[in-house]
């Protein structure tokens, strides 16, 4: 899709690439216009052309990879004897769980709740580790967290004035969006006077107006955007604006003023009485209108309930291209989304033109989409559709396999055959090896869906080329995988058979299958897939 803008009036163009020397798009949409329209984005075909591989390669990568994964399961081993110490050695419950989340940084994480204790400041610890995220638990620095433990003023402190969540997560909390942590608050605390830091605190407002006069921006400066520190944004005094944006809530929140970027829309804000947004492009600060968005939706089988970033997204428009909200599941920017049923509803926006687009992802990666332009207008509320298109093709037979193949039991040694534990039901197949990475993804794909496969009762059977492989999957300790995986071993009979009779280019593992006890074969993935648990569990609400 090529989009292209001009005085605020806006055009695209879905096209593929290579089929035409030239695509017109026409600027024939504005802000306001109700619009709808949908496109298939289909990607190219595989090429299928793999480099060789011979035995006593792919026998030196298993090894190497062997001996990565005993590292690795050795060093989580002792890290999570140290946490379980840990946790039996406090009576704080909410301290046991941010031990749990630590990982190898749990020494840090201690040492820097002895700190606090013995300083009497238990409580304002863990409320400072309470309000980081997972991800910032395991790498944050004790010199970080003292240096915020250190000078961010007491809740009970004459300066705050808020109420204790507020405090926690805006004032006390050091991460503001994506930068690198540093100790950079003792500095900013330290950099006005008593009066000035006072004068900033009762009207923030001044604060803004002092960044907007010796706070120079210029993307072209870091044309890269990594993220300035607070302390090279005050140093250097210039900065891009996301950098800027980043050192005046650090500034803020060093004067005891909540402030954030907003999570969803990007929005710089400070908090006095009520959350104010902060334009320093405008020559006046100007209060936003909020209005509200109804997404209405009807469940179909494979999806109950919508995921963000999955499912949907919404974007709104700046005057010259649409900015993703960012509805978060957990940690901030890892793209984990929301689902539909936890948004609150009817969803708060800035007054606005959005768009929604809502996508179906199918087996051969096609995305069938649908979207939806829509104004959001002070105090009303507006009702758009999520809408996920199915494809028209209902399921077909792609190729047979025998279920009469034999497999072998690793643990007892005994044969069994995938006839004997359907019946006269469909079942899922997979031909795993120990763990790489596509088999990897593809497990967490299956287990994102756990309860859904459970439920389907379809049996799932998974397949090893020898007993090695099994075991050093089972290291891997997928614990979240649904319950009652049947597992076994091949000696060769079974790739064969589903190389030869799908048609496949080659026998590269991870390979699944959904077939019957007729030997009817109605899904095959191979190798690395985007959605596979999804995916099948589509197929399987049509059998």
């Amino acid at each position: 899709m090529a989009y292209a803008e001009k005085d605020g009036k806006f055009g695209f163009q879905v096209f593929k690439s290579g089929e035409n020397e030239n695509v017109t798009i026409t600027l024939d949409h504005e802000a306001g216009m109700m619009d709808n329209f949908e496109f298939d984005m289909v990607p190219p075909a595989s090429s299928g052309i793999l480099p060789e591989v011979t035995a006593e390669m792919r026998a030196e990568n298993d090894r190497r990879v062997a001996y990565e994964d005993s590292l690795r399961n050795a060093y989580i081993a002792d890290c999570k004897k140290a946490q379980q110490e840990l946790i039996m050695n406090t009576g704080n419950k909410t301290l046991c769980r941010i031990y749990e989340k630590t990982w190898g940084n749990y020494q840090t994480i201690a040492d820097f709740v002895k700190y606090a204790q013995s300083k009497n400041g238990e409580i304002k610890a863990v409320e400072l580790l309470s309000n980081i995220s997972d991800k910032d638990l395991r790498d944050i620095s004790l010199e970080v967290l003292k240096d915020h433990f250190d000078n961010t003023p007491d809740l009970t402190s004459s300066i705050i004035s808020m109420p204790p969540d507020l405090y926690a997560q805006y004032i006390l909390c050091p991460r503001v969006s994506n930068e690198m942590l540093v100790p950079y608050r003792k500095t900013l605390t330290e950099f006005f006077t008593e009066a000035e830091r006072q004068k900033y605190h009762d009207n923030p407002t001044l604060l803004v107006d002092w960044v907007k006069q010796n706070i120079q921006t210029g993307d072209n400066l870091n044309p890269q955007r990594y993220p300035i520190s607070p302390l090279g944004v005050l140093k250097a005094r210039k900065a891009d604006r996301h950098s800027r944006n980043i050192f005046f809530v650090s500034m803020a929140r060093s004067l005891g003023i909540a402030a954030q970027i907003n999570p969803v829309n990007g929005n710089v804000q400070y908090f006095d009485k009520q959350w104010n947004n902060v334009d320093f492009e405008a020559a006046e600060p100007a209060s936003t209108a909020i209005g509200y968005l109804d997404i209405q939706y009807r469940p179909t089988a494979s999806v109950a309930d919508p995921k963000y970033y999955t499912h949907f997204s919404i974007k709104k428009f700046d005057g010259k291209s649409f900015r993703l909200l960012a509805y978060d599941a957990k940690d901030p920017g890892i793209d984990d989304g929301m689902t539909l049923s936890t948004f609150e509803r009817p969803t708060p926006l800035d007054e606005g033109y959005y768009i929604l687009t809502a996508g179906t992802r199918l087996d051969d990666g096609t995305a069938l989409t649908h979207s939806e332009f829509f104004t959001i207008k002070a105090g009303e509320t507006t009702k758009v559709n999520l809408i996920l298109r199915e494809p028209n093709a209902d399921l077909s037979v792609i190729g047979s396999f025998y279920s009469n193949n034999r497999f072998t039991d690793p643990e007892t040694g005994e044969e069994y055959n995938p006839k004997q534990l359907i019946k006269d039901s469909y079942y899922i197949l997979g031909l795993l090896d120990q763990g790489s990475e596509p088999t990897t993804h593809a497990m967490q794909d299956i287990a994102a869906f756990r309860k859904e496969f459970e439920a389907s009762n379809l049996p799932l059977i998974f397949i090893f080329s020898d007993k090695a492989d099994y075991d050093k999957f089972k290291l891997k300790s997928f614990s979240e995988l649904p319950d009652g995986i049947t597992y076994g071993l091949d000696d060769g009979t079974i790739r064969d058979d589903l190389v030869e009779s799908l048609h496949l280019s080659n026998d590269s593992r991870p390979i699944f299958i959904i077939a019957n006890a007729n030997s009817e074969v109605v899904f095959v993935k191979q190798g690395y897939t985007i959605g596979l648990g999804e995916q099948m569990l589509k197929v399987m609400a049509k059998l």
